[in-house]
């Protein structure tokens, strides 16, 4: 089961939370945290950063990043971006099964854009990261995309700021599924401060979940 925390925490499924959104019965506000656990025993909780002007489609990133740290890609490359990177196969497979089987049952598609060597490239997927523009609302170290929106949340640099796992106080780096344009090694990620930095694709670092239902 899982845990739907606003004002008055309640268990809930996420099949019954995903059905109860479409139909207009549960209201879930940016910021409002439903506790999922995985199979592997681990729990993550997960912030809704962005509601769908009907209500019915509700964008989640994890508060923390999972409890593994994670290279983007087993090479020093950002080659392919997001869309060919290891990072992606890994989420949508190996993290992916370590879902509960209703949530993967309601998890919707999602069509991720960005520009890699100045073309647009799309990919579609279950699980993602939120790019550097949906953090820091701003060109930093990758292109914009238009259509690209900062998740209000993280318009707050505290909110930015994110631990490895859901223990301990310190905050660590992570990483965000952009590459860096000015080179071809590295993809942009957040500092323990919740301040945007490049980092080369293959060294391990934190990582958020994202997935909308």
């Amino acid at each position: 089961m899982a845990k739907l925390i606003t004002k008055n925490e309640q268990s809930i499924s996420w099949k019954e939370l995903a059905e109860g959104v479409k139909a207009g019965e549960i209201a879930l506000q940016q910021g409002d945290t439903v506790e999922l656990k995985l199979t592997t025993g681990e729990i993550v909780f997960m912030q809704a950063v962005k509601v769908s002007e009907d209500g019915k489609r509700v964008t989640f990133v994890s508060k923390d990043c999972l409890a593994t740290e994670m290279p983007m890609n087993e090479e020093r490359t950002n080659y392919g971006g997001w869309a060919e990177s290891d990072l992606r196969k890994r989420l949508n497979t190996e993290v992916f099964n370590t879902l509960p089987e209703d949530l993967k049952e309601v998890i919707a598609i999602t069509k991720r854009r960005q520009y890699v060597d100045g073309k647009i490239v799309e990919c579609e997927d279950k699980l993602w990261i939120p790019s550097e523009y949906e953090i820091h609302g701003r060109e930093i170290f990758a292109e914009h995309v238009e259509g690209e929106e900062q998740f209000e949340l993280y318009k707050d640099r505290r909110n930015r700021m994110k631990k490895v796992g859901n223990n301990g106080e310190d905050t660590d780096w992570y990483w965000c599924g952009s590459p860096v344009a000015s080179n071809t090694t590295s993809f942009c990620s957040v500092d323990g401060d919740g301040d945007a930095v490049g980092y080369n694709a293959s060294t391990a670092l934190a990582v958020p979940l994202c997935f909308e239902i």
